[in-house]
């Protein structure tokens, strides 16, 4: 069987994988980095997400005359986290990442060469029920896709390039473990059935979520709806979660993912989408907009469905829904178009304190529009 190793084996090919792999050739590390889908799909499903972070005490925020700092931000986070006594790591990385969000991911993206729009929105905002007390989400000029290919790029620019070695289309079966460690990966090239082993100093299992199993979705949310879309890709099947845990790591809280409330189906899919019935159609209306996500354990958030749509294969139907997001959606760039021109004025808006937030942003820096 042929066999391959590195200093650094990767496992995924999406957004984590390529910026572990960039990191690790920084400090010249070699690096395998091995993707069950062809080069053409490298970055996973960062491709396609819109580009949003929430991030804490950015140069941004304060730009626009928000107020936010780590403890703000972990008070929020507390406020509906509900962690428990055994959630110590969790806690840890929640303390971690509200302290070193603004320069480990705003200006460090920023050094990359990536900008970010030069306003900052709200996600899951906590007017009513726990959530985030002032503006956080940063979006990226160029959205997931143009956060992929930076990256590509740097790799393919890197002064170590030739450290690295992509590995496409093999399917990652099992873990490979001597004395104790796990020293690998063992996995099938499936266009030609070839079987092949890859070694490394250091695993790291980057291979995404479980939602594009729904039967591992249901195992783990026992309220699902009966009728469920698949909005993820069927390689993010949770296989690598079963392995992992299988060889003795820890694998937790793989109840509380994320499922999107309103959904139609792909006119051209990109793959042959499992769900329970073709062409279903299901959308969860929330306080009359189509905003929170249909999560697990939404009612710890305040989340409610007055009504729900189930219906199969009404084109009329799905169209007016789309029309209706699509015009929630303008007015998101609307608002959107009206930060940016507050952020870029000089005449002052009235200054209306909100919690944290005075709506009055300072006047231009010199390096205004440069995000």
């Amino acid at each position: 069987m042929p066999s391959q190793s590195s200093d650094v084996l990767i496992i995924g090919a999406g957004i984590a994988g390529l910026v572990a792999a960039h990191e690790c050739l920084d400090n010249g590390r070699s690096v395998t980095l091995v993707d069950r889908h062809d080069e053409n799909r490298v970055g996973g499903l960062a491709r396609t997400a819109f580009g949003g972070m929430a991030l804490v005490g950015t140069a941004l925020q304060k730009r626009l005359g928000i107020r936010d700092t780590p403890e703000i931000a972990l008070s929020d986070w507390l406020s509906f986290a509900e962690f428990t006594d055994e959630d110590e790591w969790p806690r840890r990385w929640a303390e971690y990442y509200v302290e070193q969000s603004g320069e480990r991911v705003f200006d460090w993206l920023r050094d990359k060469g990536l900008r970010f729009m030069p306003a900052v929105n709200w996600v899951e905002r906590g007017d009513f029920v726990p959530g985030n007390s002032v503006p956080r989400y940063h979006l990226l000029w160029g959205t997931g896709l143009g956060l992929v290919d930076r990256f590509i790029g740097l790799l393919a620019e890197h002064k170590n390039r030739d450290k690295l070695r992509y590995v496409f289309n093999c399917r990652v079966d099992d873990l490979i473990t001597e004395d104790g460690r796990v020293a690998g990966c063992r996995g099938e090239i499936e266009p030609t059935g070839e079987t092949r082993e890859f070694r490394g100093g250091v695993t790291i299992v980057a291979t995404g979520g479980i939602n594009g199993n729904l039967d591992k979705v249901r195992v783990h949310w026992s309220e699902a709806p009966e009728e469920l879309l698949n909005g993820s890709h069927p390689y993010c099947n949770g296989h690598l979660h079963d392995v992992v845990e299988r060889h003795g790591g820890v694998v937790t809280h793989l109840e509380n993912m994320w499922n999107y409330a309103a959904g139609i189906p792909h006119p051209q899919p990109h793959f042959d989408s499992p769900r329970t019935e073709p062409d279903s159609l299901q959308v969860g209306f929330v306080a009359g907009s189509y905003g929170p996500a249909h999560r697990p354990d939404a009612a710890r958030y305040g989340v409610r469905y007055p009504r729900d749509v189930q219906t199969t294969g009404r084109a009329r139907e799905a169209v007016e829904l789309a029309a209706a997001q699509l015009a929630h959606c303008r007015q998101g760039i609307r608002y959107l178009r009206f930060r940016a021109q507050s952020a870029h004025s000089r005449q002052p808006i009235a200054a209306v304190p909100q919690g944290n937030v005075v709506r009055q942003p300072p006047s231009r820096p010199a390096d205004a529009g440069r995000e």
